[in-house]
C-alpha cells in the first residue's frame, strides 16, 4: 500500500479513496488492512489499467461479464477465474483460510481483505510475486525482493539456453545425488547434449545464483516455477523448443513416451469444456509432481488443445 500511494501524501491518498488520512498510516504499519477493492482502487490512482491487468494475469480467461472488478461481484469473478476448478475446501486448506469465507468471497456475497487476497492468490496459482508485480515494483519490496530477484534469474536464464533449466533439475535426481562426486558429461550423456553444452549451462546457472557447489557436487538453490505469461514472446519460443524435443521422441524408433493424436469435431461449448478440462490436468499434475518422491526421472508433458479451422 505504501508503494501504490506512491507520490501522494497519506492525506491526499486517502481523500482520494474516501478515508481518513490516519488510515493510510494504520494500512502502511499493518495496524489494519483494506478490502482488495480498496487495493485495486489505489492501483488505478496509481494509473494502473486494473481490468487489463488482471485479465492478462488470467492468461486472457477472464470475462467481466459487465461486472465491475472493483466491486464484490467483480472480485469474485476474478478469483473463480484463477482458481479454475479447484475445489473449495482444497484451495481454503493450501491458503490456509476456513472453507466458509472463501465460499463466501467467490460467491460475491463479500470480499477478503488485502493479506487473505493474497494468500488466496498464491494457493491457486503459484504465481504471487507476478500478482504484486502488476502494482508495484516487487524488488522494492524488502521481503520479497530476493526472491523476485531470483525468479527472475531462473526465467533469464530458462529463456536464453532452454537446456539450463533441464541441467538444473537434473541435480535433484537420485542417483545424481548419489555419485561420490560431480561427473563431467554425467548429465551430457543422460539428456543426449554434449559435454560443451552441460557445461555452459552450469555456468551459466552457477553465475545466476541458481546452483551451488557443496565441494563435491552441484546443488540446486530453491527451485521456482517458469511462468512465462508476462514474457509471451518467449514463452512461445520455450514451447516450440520442447516440442521439438517431443518430436525428437516420436522419431526415434525405441521410444515408448505415451504419445497420440486425436482429430474431432465438437460443439463451441464443449471445446471450451475439453479447455476446462486440459486447464484441471495442468493443476492436477502440478500436485502431484509437487508431492513426488524421490525424484528418479526428468520428464517433459507437452499438452495442445486447438481448433485448425477458422471461424
Amino acid at each position: 500500500m505504501r508503494r501504490l500511494r506512491w507520490r501522494r501524501s497519506r492525506a491526499a491518498f486517502c481523500k482520494r479513496l474516501g478515508f481518513a488520512k490516519s488510515t493510510a498510516n494504520a494500512w502502511e504499519t499493518g495496524r489494519r488492512y483494506p478490502v482488495i477493492a480498496i487495493f485495486l482502487a489505489a492501483g488505478r490512482l496509481r494509473g494502473i489499467d486494473v481490468p487489463s491487468q488482471l485479465v492478462a494475469f488470467c492468461g486472457g480467461q477472464l470475462d467481466w461479464k459487465g461486472d465491475d472488478p472493483f466491486t464484490t461481484q467483480g472480485i469474485a469473478r476474478f478469483l473463480n477465474a484463477v482458481r479454475g476448478k479447484t475445489p473449495i475446501v482444497e484451495l481454503a486448506k493450501r491458503a490456509g483460510i476456513s472453507r466458509f469465507s472463501l465460499a463466501r468471497w467467490l460467491s460475491g456475497k463479500t470480499q477478503p481483505r488485502l493479506p487473505e487476497f493474497l494468500r488466496t492468490i498464491d494457493a491457486a496459482s503459484d504465481r504471487l510475486l507476478d500478482f504484486i508485480s502488476l502494482f508495484v515494483d516487487p524488488s522494492e519490496i524488502a521481503v520479497i525482493a530476493e526472491t523476485w530477484a531470483e525468479q527472475q534469474r531462473q526465467r533469464a536464464v530458462a529463456y536464453e539456453l532452454p537446456w539450463s533449466h533441464a541441467v538444473m533439475r537434473m541435480l535433484e535426481l537420485r542417483t545424481y545425488a548419489e555419485l561420490p562426486k560431480h561427473e563431467a558429461g554425467w548429465i551430457a550423456t543422460r539428456l543426449g547434449i554434449d559435454v560443451e553444452m552441460e557445461a555452459e549451462c552450469v555456468a551459466v546457472l552457477a553465475a545466476a545464483g541458481n546452483i551451488r557447489w557443496t565441494g563435491q557436487r552441484w546443488a540446486p538453490t530453491r527451485v521456482l516455477a517458469i511462468d512465462t505469461g508476462r514474457h509471451p514472446e518467449a514463452g512461445r519460443a520455450l514451447r516450440r523448443f520442447w516440442a521439438e524435443r517431443g518430436l525428437e521422441h516420436i522419431d526415434a524408433s525405441d521410444s515408448d513416451d505415451l504419445c497420440a493424436h486425436n482429430l474431432f469435431t465438437v460443439s463451441e461449448q464443449d471445446l471450451e469444456r475439453l479447455r476446462d478440462l486440459f486447464r484441471q490436468y495442468f493443476r492436477n499434475r502440478s500436485r502431484r509432481v509437487a508431492a513426488s518422491e524421490p525424484a528418479e526421472r526428468l520428464v517433459v508433458a507437452n499438452l495442445q488443445l486447438f481448433a485448425i479451422d477458422k471461424a
